[in-house]
């Protein structure tokens, strides 16, 4: 499997809000999400003031290094200090937010538990409104094993800023925990801060992923939940299936040349080992 696609084994909470599992984590750790006010419309999570949703109840391997991901419209910039998608502790004072507006108006930030994983790195205010989509990402990782929390945002696969501050906490199944959408915080149950912005999709992963593999993500459509096969013969990965379903190609006699499979008579491939396995690009 290709470098590219290799954070599919890592992805531990996936939520595409489209119709039929609008709801469901697709990894199955998560129990189905409440809803708080919130809504599902048009494969939309319509998150506001008053407007949460909330997933309990994980049972997937620990979450300590990750990334949180989500596809973001903003509908307008006044709500502040909550975010698409956080990991929050339920009994005691602990999460991790993609956090929109809470120390800089109109500006993405690391949400953190006293800000001790916090630091600001946006300089530029944020100008997209619905119908533009915003992808932001957040990495948390003890890259070099010294202790000291790396932290990197990304806003539409390009990084705003890293740095290193805290240390990386950790959350297991079992634990008083829960994917949040809305608030930044989530502590006795009590939502802190809000955003007023449509969610297309959220990913928790639980590892760091690199820019390459953040640039790469692309939200799931509607359609692309029946893909079993794709195949683009782009650089990297030109024999490779990016559901996972198949085999690398066997070239027999065709070859891959710019990002094309040429083939003609006597030039021929052919991909085996079919195996069905749910696609997250």
């Amino acid at each position: 499997r290709s470098p590219i696609h290799a954070q599919e084994e890592s992805l531990v909470g996936h939520w595409t809000f489209n119709s039929g599992e609008g709801l469901t984590d697709s990894t199955g750790n998560w129990g189905e999400i409440e809803l708080k006010g919130a809504t599902i419309v048009d494969g939309q999570l319509d998150l506001g003031p008053g407007k949460i949703a909330v997933a309990k109840d994980y049972d997937g391997p620990e979450i300590a290094e990750k990334t949180l991901v989500a596809w973001v419209r903003m509908q307008s910039f006044d709500a502040r200090a909550g975010g698409p998608l956080a990991i929050a502790s339920i009994d005691k004072d602990q999460f991790d937010a993609i956090c929109f507006a809470e120390r800089q108006a109109k500006r993405w930030m690391s949400g953190s538990t006293g800000w001790w994983r916090t630091m600001d790195v946006m300089e530029f205010d944020e100008d997209l409104l619905d119908p533009d989509v915003i992808q932001l990402a957040i990495t948390y990782a003890d890259s070099d094993g010294d202790g000291t929390l790396d932290v990197s945002i990304y806003r539409n696969g390009e990084l705003l800023g890293s740095y290193s501050k805290g240390s990386l906490p950790k959350w297991a199944a079992g634990e008083d925990f829960a994917a949040v959408f809305g608030p930044r915080a989530y502590q006795n149950e009590n939502p802190g801060g809000a955003i007023d912005a449509l969610v297309d999709e959220a990913r928790i992963y639980n590892a760091a992923l690199t820019e390459e593999q953040i640039s790469d993500l692309s939200p799931v459509s509607p359609s692309d939940e029946f893909l079993v096969g794709q195949w683009t013969f782009n650089s990297g990965e030109g024999l490779t299936d990016s559901t996972g379903n198949w085999a690398d190609i066997e070239l027999k006699g065709a070859e891959v040349v710019d990002g094309q499979l040429d083939l003609s008579p006597g030039k021929y491939a052919v991909a085996k080992d079919y195996e069905d396995r749910k696609r997250v690009v």
